[in-house]
């Protein structure tokens, strides 16, 4: 063989092998996207994410041996004094969910007297189930098989039912309670808010699908198209009425196109105030200027008060917050509901959570509006 003929074989091989060798690790890509892949379809209904953002998850500790490792050092005193702040965070909403359980039982007792001669053939009562319900809510948990799964894990001793408890059936209770849901919010209504003088109306928009679904699928029943600014939402509308310390006295759901004005009288008449007993004022943005309305309140000893954006009083502002909350906090504008039905007793549950959350903190001592911290 030729030196020529040597070195043309040598390149051949090293050809041969780069190729060989690339080969093999083209197929182990294609391998890992493909497993990847799949486990990114899993990852989405594993619940990690509410796990791993779950101040009541474990830590684990790693035990290894080291230098003067009999004497503690800061690092050591750090985890203790982590632990003991989840033991007491975790205290402080035991005691918040044994309260709430007492007022939804001592209120649903009050509500449907006759449910307590079923309860012993139930896994549950139904004052656990719309415990756990508010529950869900406050926890700002909105997959039900997720929640069940961190009850089951966390509160199971106060909750022994909950093991082993299938999300529909879960649902399926919930379903059949939801008119017992806003008369629970009721109860406690009139402590938190008295006899107001100044009421706030507003309403928002809650997006039922995505408008690429809308075409796809046979719409949402109840819902509408609205233009919002350079926007089309379709979806619903919430009118609120709430009081200045940012407590919700009614509320309506709609279609997203229909008049805010045209919902003041139901409101009104939802929040059950007595007529000409008080006077009050009604503070709302330009929606709800009307000549009519105006007329129509101030027979009922109501005074209409309307101002554009840049010229409202800082009072006014109460309800954004107010909305702000349900959104953020207790995600009321991204339920997975998929019927007019379930939308309508999520949000109602979702209200009467935020209503039970401002109540529970005042009596425990706490400020009204941090409700995240104690139930997260």
């Amino acid at each position: 063989m030729s030196p020529s003929e040597f070195v043309l074989a040598v390149n051949y091989f090293v050809l041969g092998y780069f190729l060989a060798i690339n080969g093999v690790y083209l197929v182990l890509y294609l391998i890992s996207f493909a497993e990847i892949a799949d486990y990114v379809r899993r990852e989405a209904f594993s619940g990690f994410s509410e796990l791993f953002t779950s101040n009541y998850a474990p830590p684990v500790s790693v035990v290894i041996p080291a230098y003067n490792e009999g004497h503690p050092t800061p690092h050591h005193k750090e985890q203790q004094m982590a632990r003991l702040h989840h033991t007491e965070g975790f205290a402080r909403t035991e005691d918040a969910v044994t309260v709430l359980f007492c007022l939804t039982d001592d209120a649903y007792a009050h509500l449907n007297p006759k449910a307590k001669s079923y309860e012993s053939i139930k896994r549950l009562s139904d004052s656990e189930i719309l415990t756990l319900a508010l529950l869900q809510q406050l926890r700002s948990v909105e997959s039900e098989r997720s929640f069940l799964r961190d009850a089951e894990r966390f509160f199971s001793h106060l909750f022994p039912g909950v093991v082993g408890l299938h999300p529909s059936s879960f649902h399926r209770r919930l379903r059949r309670l939801r008119r017992f849901v806003e008369p629970l919010r009721r109860v406690v209504l009139a402590e938190l808010v008295g006899e107001p003088e100044t009421l706030i109306v507003d309403s928002t928009l809650l997006s039922v699908l995505h408008p690429r679904q809308v075409s796809q699928s046979a719409g949402f029943e109840g819902a509408a198209w609205v233009r919002w600014g350079s926007f089309a939402v379709y979806g619903v509308k919430l009118h609120l009425l709430c009081s200045t310390n940012r407590v919700p006295l009614s509320y309506e759901l709609t279609a997203a196109n229909v008049g805010d004005a045209l919902l003041v009288r139901e409101l009104l008449a939802g929040a059950g105030l007595g007529e000409g007993e008080v006077a009050r004022r009604l503070l709302g943005d330009l929606a709800y200027r009307s000549g009519e309305l105006e007329g129509e309140l101030a027979e009922r000893s109501i005074l209409l008060a309307t101002e554009k954006a840049d010229r409202r009083p800082p009072i006014r502002q109460q309800v954004e917050v107010c909305f702000a909350t349900l959104k953020c906090v207790f995600g009321m504008d991204g339920t997975l509901a998929k019927t007019l039905t379930g939308l309508v007793t999520r949000i109602a549950t979702k209200v009467t959570a935020y209503t039970y959350g401002l109540y529970i903190n005042r009596l425990l001592g706490r400020p009204q509006g941090r409700i995240k911290e104690l139930w997260a």
